[in-house]
């Protein structure tokens, strides 16, 4: 199910890697209903 799509995790918010701080702030708070997600920084082109 998980494959096809049929089963979507629910996404509390995004975070850029450098805006870590912040998401642990909102993870010890514990406020949320979902995942929060760390988004790592894109590599740079060739």
């Amino acid at each position: 199910m998980a494959l096809d799509g049929a089963v979507r995790p629910r996404i509390a918010a995004r975070y850029d890697l450098t805006d870590i701080h912040t998401a642990r702030s909102a993870i010890l708070r514990r406020a949320h209903v979902g995942k929060i997600v760390i988004i790592p920084p894109r590599p740079p082109d060739p």
